[in-house]
This record gives C-alpha cells, sequence and structure tokens, in this order.
C-alpha cells in the first residue's frame, strides 16, 4: 500500500526524506519539467492540478508544500495581505467550501472609480496561487489521514494555526511553529513554518540536531547539538564560518537575473562579506580545472576591471558551467548539483529541464535533512 499523499510534491524533497524512511507516496505536481525530474529520480508523479486532484483511496499520510511566491518576501505580497482573511477561509472549506469560493465570499467588494467617473463596486481579486494554501484542509476534510506535515514560508504560520484550531475539533494532536532547516543538519540558514497532527499519537515539532546559527554571534553554539554544517563543508568549498543563506534561485524578483548566484542581491551580500573577511576556502576556479591560487594578486596586477564591484580570478573570463565569454568570478556561484547539495539533496540528483529550471526546482525544493526530521515527528 502506499504510505502518503503529497501534494504540490516539487522535484522530490518529501520523496527523498520518505525513501529514507521506507515510505512510499504518489505526488501531485503542477510543473511539467518538476514531474521530469522527480520521475527520473524513481519517484511517482501525478502532472497535474492539486485543485482538480481528488484521491481516489485513503492514504494514512498527507503531505504538503503550497506555492510560496504569494507570501514570500520577495513574491509580490498578495498572500501576506489577504493573511486574515485565509484564516478566517479555513473553517469554511474544512467544512465544505471550496477553497476559492470560500476565498471570494470573505473577501467581500471593493469600491473602485472608472474613467469616466462611475463609483463601482467589484469582488476583490487575488492572485490565482494565493488560495492553494487552502487546498490542503479540503484533502483532509475528504481523506482524514493519520497523519498530516505542511511547510511553508513563515508568514503563512497563521494560516496554519487556523489548520491547527480546526484540526484539534476533527480529534488530531497538533503542533505549529517555525523551525530552521541548519538545526537539522541542512548547510543553509532556510526558516519555515511547519504543521504537524497526528490522529494516533500525542506530536510535537521535531527536537533539532544541531546548533542554530546566530548572525549576530556567529561562533555561538547551542549546547547538547552538532554543529551547524557551513557551506564549505557541504561543497568542500565557499563560506566557512556559516551555513549558506536561504537558497532560491537568483530570478529577478530576488535580485538578480542569475540563477547560478542562488538566492539573488541578499546570497550575493553574504558572500561578497565572508569573501572580504577571509572566511572561505577556495575551489577549483576556471574552466581549466586548474586550482585557483590564492596569493595571485601579489603576484600579478589585476585582472581586467569590469565597472562593477568583482573582480575575476585569472582564467575564469569563461564560465566553465554554462559557456559564456563574460568577465565573472566562477568562484561565487553554484552548479545546479552544489545547489541542491545546500540543500540537502545528493550529488548526483537527476535535475532535469533548462538551466534556470533546474534552479528554480532546487530553490523551490523542501530540503530533504528537515523533510525527515518532520515527517518522523508526524508520522511517529
Amino acid at each position: 500500500m502506499t504510505d502518503v499523499l503529497d501534494l504540490f510534491a516539487g522535484p522530490g524533497g518529501w520523496s527523498v526524506a520518505l525513501g529514507l524512511l521506507g515510505l512510499s507516496e504518489v505526488g501531485v505536481e503542477w510543473e511539467a519539467n518538476t514531474c521530469r525530474t522527480a520521475r527520473a529520480a524513481g519517484h511517482v508523479r501525478h502532472h497535474g492540478d492539486v485543485r482538480y486532484y481528488v484521491p481516489d483511496r485513503w492514504f494514512p499520510g498527507l503531505i504538503a508544500s503550497p506555492p510560496c511566491q504569494t507570501f514570500s518576501t520577495a513574491g509580490d505580497g498578495d498572500g501576506r495581505d489577504a493573511l486574515d482573511r485565509l484564516c478566517e477561509c479555513v473553517e469554511l472549506v474544512a467544512y465544505g467550501m471550496s477553497p476559492t469560493d470560500a476565498l471570494a465570499l470573505v473577501a467581500g467588494t471593493a469600491v473602485v472609480t472608472s474613467d469616466l467617473g462611475f463609483t463601482l463596486e467589484v469582488p476583490v481579486a487575488h492572485d490565482e496561487r494565493t488560495a492553494l494554501v487552502l487546498e490542503p484542509m479540503r484533502v483532509i476534510r475528504q481523506m482524514r489521514p493519520q497523519w498530516i506535515a505542511l511547510e511553508q514560508v513563515p508568514p503563512v504560520l497563521p494560516i496554519w494555526q487556523a489548520y491547527a484550531r480546526v484540526l484539534a475539533t476533527f480529534g488530531y494532536s497538533v503542533d505549529v511553529g517555525v523551525v530552521s532547516a541548519e538545526q537539522y543538519g541542512v548547510p543553509q540558514t532556510r526558516r519555515r513554518a511547519v504543521l504537524i497532527a497526528s490522529l494516533t499519537h500525542d506530536v510535537v515539532l521535531p527536537a533539532p540536531t544541531h546548533s542554530a546559527y546566530y548572525q549576530r554571534e556567529p561562533t555561538r553554539l547551542d549546547p547538547g547539538t552538532l554543529p551547524w554544517v557551513s557551506m564549505a563543508d557541504a561543497l568542500g568549498w565557499g563560506m566557512t564560518a556559516r551555513p549558506y543563506v536561504t537558497g532560491a534561485a537568483g530570478t529577478t524578483s530576488s535580485g538578480g537575473t542569475d540563477p547560478q548566484a542562488l538566492g539573488g542581491s541578499g546570497a550575493r551580500a553574504t558572500v561578497q562579506r565572508e569573501l572580504d573577511a577571509g572566511r572561505w576556502r577556495s575551489r577549483f576556479n576556471d574552466q581549466s580545472g586548474t586550482p585557483y591560487d590564492p596569493n595571485w594578486p601579489a603576484l600579478r596586477p589585476a585582472t581586467t576591471i569590469a565597472g562593477r564591484g568583482l573582480v575575476p580570478n585569472p582564467g575564469s573570463t569563461a564560465n566553465r558551467f554554462n559557456g559564456q565569454t563574460k568577465s565573472r568570478n566562477d568562484g561565487v556561484r553554484v552548479t545546479v548539483a552544489e545547489a541542491g547539495v545546500l540543500q540537502s539533496f545528493p550529488v548526483d540528483y537527476p535535475w532535469t529541464g533548462t538551466d534556470s529550471d533546474q534552479y528554480q526546482q532546487v530553490g523551490d525544493a523542501v530540503p530533504p535533512l528537515l523533510a525527515s526530521a518532520i515527517i518522523r515527528a508526524a508520522a511517529g
């Protein structure tokens, strides 16, 4: 019997974790390339829209990571603006209303003035992705699984708290809170709002196995836990004194158009600060694979200054990962495989699609090490 239904299943963060725990799943995913990646890794995917997916049987476990774009601080803010209304919708969906109808009901109308001066009342519009955070409740209502694990960006915590209140009336033991990925061995400071629930045992969020990373006190470690894992520990190069920042594709919305600068402008600023401070382990740094000599600035003139705050290392004027000939510092960007490792995926995970698709899949994925800890706490 298949153990778990995984909504918004993505490329396989939850799937890898389930496999490590000996559990099987069916995942539902909208993005075609993301489905291809998951299938290439041996995971089961139903390619379709969660809104129209109706389980054809009962599953003991339910997992869901709804899209975060409208709730993330890098997104358009529609979900954050609608938090109060979404919390009202949770109970409506739990007792039979569709997510889109519930949101339309509580959203009400807005007064607008037309170009001709007429005042009109129109329904409040929302990004259609915003209501997707209510879809897990629709499936819970229909299926009543034994255990549940939900994950999203921290601004969604109030919605999970609304879920918790309803689930308690259904007989579930529930715990809700924000967890940080580096506290479970992920080489990245990624914070997530998590809900776990069970009909069969009392649940609490998983206890950290590793120390939190304290940006203002980077040498501080929590007693009784392992040290956090640095970027250099995970990749063999990079920042030695901290984990990576939250991994997200470097799209325009996150501060740039370079997908290899995983995390956008915030990540680039952190990397540059660590480089400037010397808290950095060098890597093979040019397209030929020859080691980078950290003493080069004392041995030769600088390379050509390109009108920006970046001096390329010798030999890095062609990027060995994508063949471009722009002058760029190869040493502070990551390959898709390296980005996956920073999410705690295996280094040989079979990412598919265009380069930008692959980076986006990595950035959107649940880190398997974090997912594994959450599942253990939820499933018992």
